[in-house]
């Protein structure tokens, strides 16, 4: 349907309702190299679910076993299951960690260099100005934080020595603005790259829960 797909595996269970992802070819990926970690992620916990139903349904209909070669057969499939479920979460939470580093990167304060004499007095100036004003005469140093719009402000605050309270965190949040709005390009592939995460998440928990509660049951 238009909202999601569904999965019709062998025995005739269903996975789904699976949301689209927001990039129609992202699903069209054969080769896992080139694919987004989360094409491959989604792709590989349909195909797993898929594979244990598959396998389950022929041990069952399989009537030439004994009742101790079908349970040590079941205990394999689980454990082959289990491994290649655990090599998914592995895979796909390093990415998401790996571009959580990446971003954060982007984000790091620029440091005031042991040999900028000019950078380290204009911060003191700043800082000490801001010390001096009452909270009332803070406000617009606070909005301009905020809008994250004065490069000079932003760091005199974010290079205090011994940080300058609310007004540091309130700094960040601004500075982390700033360089979005500096590097539009790069924000813009970190928030696709997180879109996509995102979906592939989805469809990894889905795939995976379905399948643990069917683990579970047999």
């Amino acid at each position: 349907g238009a909202e999601g797909f569904t999965v019709k595996a062998a025995s005739g269970a269903q996975l789904g309702v699976l949301a689209y992802p927001d990039e129609p070819w992202l699903f069209d990926h054969a080769n896992p190299v080139s694919a987004p970690k989360a094409t491959w992620a989604a792709q590989k916990s349909i195909e797993v679910y898929c594979e244990y139903d598959a396998e389950k349904l022929k041990l069952d209909q399989n009537d030439t076993i004994s009742d101790i070669e079908r349970t040590r057969r079941e205990l394999k499939l689980k454990q082959k299951i289990n491994d290649a479920q655990a090599h998914i979460e592995t895979e796909l939470t390093k990415d998401e960690a790996d571009l959580q580093v990446r971003e954060d990167q982007f984000h790091e304060v620029t440091p005031l260099q042991s040999d900028d004499l000019v950078g380290a007095f204009k911060g003191y100036e700043i800082r000490t100005l801001v010390h001096g004003m009452t909270n009332a005469e803070q406000g617009p140093i606070i909005d301009s934080l905020i809008a994250g719009d004065n490069r000079q402000l932003l760091l005199a605050v974010l290079q205090a020595p011994l940080g300058m309270g609310r007004l540091s965190s309130i700094a960040l949040d601004g500075w982390k603005s700033l360089r979005d709005r500096e590097e539009p390009q790069r924000r813009a592939g970190f928030d696709l790259h997180k879109s996509r995460n995102d979906w592939g998440r989805r469809i990894v928990n889905a795939a995976q829960g379905a399948l643990s509660a069917r683990l579970r049951a047999n």
